[in-house]
Order: C-alpha cells, then sequence, then structure tokens
C-alpha cells in the first residue's frame, strides 16, 4: 500500500502551481477585486506624451511648410525655364512679325526716315560672323528688348554723324548679344534703316563695371555702340562693341531728334510690372488653393484639374512675364 501512494506523492508534489490552478476548477480560480472607488482604480495612461502616438501630429504639422517651401522650389525651377526657354519662342514670333511690319506698309515710315513710335521696327541688323540677323526696334526698355535689340532713344540714326546706340539682350528672349564677347577687331556689322545700308568695323571690345563712366554718346563721329549685360545672367555691369562706320557719313535728317541718352542708358528693368506681377501671383495662389478645396471636396482628380489648368498656366505665365520685366533691360 505504501509502494502504491508514493508515486502518486511524488507526482502531486512536482506539480507546480500552475498546473493545480489549471486543474482546479473555475470557483476555484481567484480573480482580482474590481476597483469600486476612484482611489482604488488605476491611474490613466498618459496617451499624450506617448511619442508613438504624437509622432504622426507632428509629422503632419512638419508637412505643410515642408509642402510650402517644395511649391516655391517649383515655382523657381519653372521661372528659371521660362526665362530661358519659353521667352525664346516669344522673341522668335516677335522677330517674325517685326520682319513682316518693316517690308510691309507699316515700315514705309522707317524706310522713309521717319522715326517710328517705341517699340516698332527701325532698322535690321546683321553680323555674318556671329550668324546674327535681327529686326531692331525703336527704345531699349524691357518691354522694347523683349521683341529684339532697340535703337536707344536720343542717340544718332544709323549711317550718321554721332553715336547710334543698340542694345540687346544676352541670356533671355532669344538672346541676340549672347556672342557679343567673341566680336574681334575688323569684324563687319550692317545695318539697313531709313537712312539706306551702312556698314561698320569693330574696333574694340570692353566691359564696364558698376561705378565706371560709360563711354556712350560723347562723340562726333559716326560710331556704333553694342551694348549687353555683363556677366550674363547677373548683369552687374555692361559689355559693349564699338565700332566705326565705314565711308562717310550721310547728314541727319530733321525728323530725328538727337540728343543725350537716358539715365544709365535705360536698361534698368520696367518698375510699373511690379504691381501686374503681385496681383497675377496673389490671383494664382487663390486659384491654387480653391482647386485643392475643391478636389478634396468632390474627390474628382482629373475633371477638377483640367478645369483649373488653363486658368492656373495663364495666372503663371502673366506674373512670369511681369517678373521678367522688372530684371534689367539687357538680361
Amino acid at each position: 500500500m505504501t509502494e502504491a501512494v508514493a508515486p502518486f506523492s511524488r507526482a502531486l508534489v512536482s506539480s507546480t502551481p500552475m498546473d493545480v490552478a489549471e486543474r482546479a476548477s473555475p470557483k476555484e480560480v481567484e480573480h482580482e477585486p474590481v476597483p469600486t472607488t476612484p482611489q482604488d482604480r488605476p491611474a490613466p495612461v498618459a496617451i499624450r506624451n506617448d511619442p508613438e502616438r504624437a509622432r504622426p501630429t507632428m509629422s503632419r504639422w512638419l508637412s505643410i511648410p515642408a509642402a510650402g517651401l517644395g511649391g516655391i522650389g517649383v515655382l523657381v525651377l519653372a521661372f528659371g525655364g521660362y526665362l530661358l526657354g519659353f521667352t525664346n519662342l516669344q522673341a522668335a514670333r516677335a522677330q517674325q512679325h517685326l520682319a513682316s511690319a518693316l517690308v510691309g506698309p507699316a515700315g514705309l515710315a522707317a524706310l522713309t526716315g521717319k522715326v517710328p513710335a517705341e517699340g516698332q521696327p527701325v532698322a535690321l541688323l546683321e553680323i555674318p560672323s556671329l550668324h546674327l540677323k535681327q529686326v531692331v526696334v525703336q527704345g531699349t526698355s524691357a518691354r522694347d528688348l523683349e521683341n529684339g535689340p532697340g535703337l536707344m532713344l536720343g542717340t544718332a540714326p544709323p549711317g550718321t554723324a554721332g553715336d547710334t546706340v543698340i542694345a540687346g539682350r544676352r541670356a533671355t528672349f532669344g538672346a541676340p548679344f549672347a556672342n557679343l564677347g567673341s566680336l574681334r577687331s575688323g569684324t563687319l556689322v550692317r545695318i539697313t534703316g531709313g537712312l539706306g545700308s551702312f556698314s561698320y568695323r569693330i574696333s574694340r571690345i570692353e566691359t564696364i563695371s558698376v561705378g565706371q563712366v560709360e563711354p556712350i554718346g560723347a562723340t562726333t563721329t559716326a560710331r556704333l555702340t553694342l551694348v549687353t549685360s555683363n556677366p550674363p545672367i547677373s548683369a552687374s555691369g555692361l559689355l559693349i562693341a564699338v565700332a566705326t562706320l565705314v565711308g562717310r557719313p550721310v547728314a541727319t535728317v530733321p525728323t530725328y531728334a538727337v540728343g543725350p541718352p537716358p539715365p544709365n542708358f535705360g536698361l534698368t528693368g520696367d518698375p510699373a510690372a511690379s504691381t501686374p506681377a503681385l496681383l497675377a501671383g496673389e490671383g494664382f495662389l487663390v486659384v491654387a488653393i480653391g482647386t485643392f478645396v475643391a478636389y478634396r471636396r468632390w474627390r474628382h482628380f482629373w475633371a477638377t484639374y483640367l478645369l483649373a489648368l488653363p486658368l492656373l498656366l495663364a495666372l503663371l505665365v502673366m506674373c512670369f512675364e511681369n517678373i521678367a520685366a522688372l530684371l534689367p533691360a539687357t538680361l
């Protein structure tokens, strides 16, 4: 009897408390008492201080300035593409219209020696060594030089005694004077205007830094001065190519008013373009926000953005055009 009970006793002793609890009936399992008073209840978990739960909210707030900076970067790149790409197409189209006007009825005024209105074609400039052939407009404002090289108001007409100053852009709007610095002494330049066709020979190339005296307008000989920005992008100074007339000058026609050139050559930006640029930029921002809100409300991506895209592009181009007009005219 003793030998039969011994194994059972050893098995009972070797059983763990967990095994005993598992064998016990549900009524024998002790449960923790349920707290009945506020003092006995456990303290609430501080969810707000949990970094894992706070991370999505913080990321959402950080995404707003990140999206804003990304949008600004995209707009800056778009403006750079507009200046260096789209403006070339605009200038090419403007040159086609100017060439048609120069040989048509509207161009007869220029070919008879009368002074065209500002922005109208006045002459044809050719530099064979640069493969350059451009219609020259009257005036050198930022708006004038968007269409092509411009004859500076108050300077001598082509082919006459005095300084004939023609300014052109070096990096934007077709960049007609992009390679002006590669000209060498003796290079021929040809200009056909209302007083006839004339050839000039390059005598020197020089740069003018900020603060230097501009050697323009102070001459009684027949001279041609081609002006553009230097360096090409910053446009802090000027690059000029000076040429002398081959042959004798013609008499000045009384209808031409020759006087001193405007201050700073008139090659600064157009300050009047600031207001239209600001209005177009604000309009673009309002339409962009309205488009985003409409998409979040209706959830029709293609319908929303296809309806808003033409207006957004029109406002963006209008804004870029006026910002470009604020930049130096020879940029």
